[in-house]
């Protein structure tokens, strides 16, 4: 069996998409890749992984050492941007993009930082709305050039290889991410698989949804405007 990179915009199901694999029978590596940067969570317990993601960092390894060292039968994640030379490293691998209606992905970062304790700003701001105009006065133009490194996979890889987060609890999703990955599940499989991992505390997961009514504002979608976040979204499918 190939081996299979995740790839994704932030906050787009990237464990979830992980945990599903790993319980069909995909080992996982323990790597998660960005443009730089190599984490290894191999042993980590989810806490820690939480609370403290950068006790994980490999100063000494490159992300193309990373990918060299992946068995078959074994997948790593990330954020992993676009390039020729990115591609070519990824020729021995499955690659799986995730993607995300922006706000959601916004939402999500911004609760994430807060329920991680990375962010005690961000935590003692008590009104949900303003809590998300500060994370996009903070994060917006870094989140739109992390987005933009990572676009042109949308483009490059087959569109059967892309899934929305948003589809991820549809059994006909399920069935074509498996189908993707080479593996021969029947559906009541896929169903016990989709339970379980429902039941699951990935490493990045958030109690409660990401409501976008609760936190999104007027103030909100101008700083998403304005930092050219709705365009991309437009791309990615997502309308207004």
């Amino acid at each position: 069996m190939a081996k299979i990179l995740i790839n994704s915009i932030p906050k787009s199901g990237t464990y979830r998409v992980a945990a599903l694999l790993r319980q069909a029978g995909v080992q996982a590596s323990g790597l998660h890749i960005t443009e730089d940067k190599v984490w290894d969570y191999t042993g980590v317990d989810v806490a820690t992984g939480r609370s403290d993601p950068d006790s994980t960092l490999q100063a000494g390894m490159t992300p193309a050492q990373a990918l060299h060292q992946v068995p078959d039968n074994h997948l790593l994640v990330g954020h992993f941007g676009f390039s020729i030379q990115h591609s070519r490293l990824l020729k021995p691998f499955t690659t799986i993009f995730l993607i995300r209606d922006l706000r959601e992905v916004i939402v999500s970062w911004c609760r994430w930082q807060v329920f991680s304790g990375q962010s005690e700003g961000l935590a003692e701001i008590e009104d949900k709305q303003q809590m998300i105009v500060s994370f996009l006065n903070l994060s917006a133009r870094p989140t739109a050039q992390i987005v933009l490194s990572l676009l042109p996979w949308y483009f490059y890889l087959p569109a059967r290889h892309i899934f929305q987060v948003a589809d991820l609890h549809q059994m006909e999703t399920l069935a074509r991410l498996f189908q993707v990955c080479e593996l021969a599940l029947t559906d009541s499989e896929i169903e016990h698989i989709r339970q379980s991992v429902d039941a699951q505390n990935t490493l990045t997961k958030v109690p409660g949804g990401t409501l976008l009514d609760e936190y999104w504002s007027e103030q909100a979608e101008q700083l998403f405007v304005s930092h050219n976040l709705a365009r991309i979204n437009a791309i990615l499918g997502y309308k207004d």
